[in-house]
């Protein structure tokens, strides 16, 4: 770029990737080698051709940081209006996203007790319980790609409960779910846990 023995000739190149390891490469953890480079190049190529405009490469990390969705739902036509019930069929994750995952959350306070003998709730505060967790990582609700409920002694009678606290918390747009029905959970008291994934746009 430069004459030799100019010591600015790296900085971009080095600016660069100094910004790709922070933003993308330390924060994800890559199954595959092939899929390492394949979220590098949509990193660089959706990235940094927002450099081009007036505003500079700064500016285009900052649109991409606001622009880019951790995850997209997808209800196909050939299956049955899941949301009603309080899911949704299928979610996509792009390539090199950080998932979050939050361990089974239960109806507790901070003491570890649960709040209430009441199911519902229960259901309540467990869904109060995962906001906390993925606060803890800058994530909220809407970053929730799936949730895999349990239920004690399940029946229909408890789906009411459920759906109405996934539609308070994710309106028309909910995670994909699995509910499954349990004999017992960790204590006699705890009747409803549910665990969640979430993803870091």
């Amino acid at each position: 770029m430069g004459k030799t023995g100019v010591c600015w000739d790296n900085a971009m190149v080095e600016s660069f990737f100094a910004a790709l390891k922070n933003e993308l490469v330390y924060r994800t953890v890559f199954p595959t080698r092939d899929k390492a480079r394949r979220a590098i190049a949509e990193h660089i190529e959706v990235f940094y051709s927002l450099s081009v405009s007036t505003r500079g490469v700064r500016s285009a990390h900052t649109t991409r940081k606001e622009t880019r969705m951790s995850h997209t739902i997808v209800n196909p036509a050939g299956l049955h209006d899941p949301v009603p019930r309080g899911y949704s069929h299928t979610a996509t994750i792009p390539a090199g996203t950080e998932l979050v995952l939050a361990a089974g959350q239960y109806g507790s306070s901070t003491d570890g007790e649960v709040v209430s003998t009441d199911f519902t709730e229960q259901v309540k505060q467990t869904f109060r319980n995962i906001v906390a967790a993925l606060a803890a990582h800058g994530l909220d609700l809407s970053h929730v790609v799936q949730l895999r409920t349990y239920v004690v002694n399940h029946d229909v009678s408890k789906l009411g409960p459920i759906t109405g606290a996934v539609r308070e918390n994710w309106g028309t747009k909910p995670p994909t779910q699995t509910l499954i029905g349990v004999a017992s959970l960790a204590t006699p008291d705890v009747l409803f846990e549910d665990e969640a994934v979430a993803a870091r746009p």
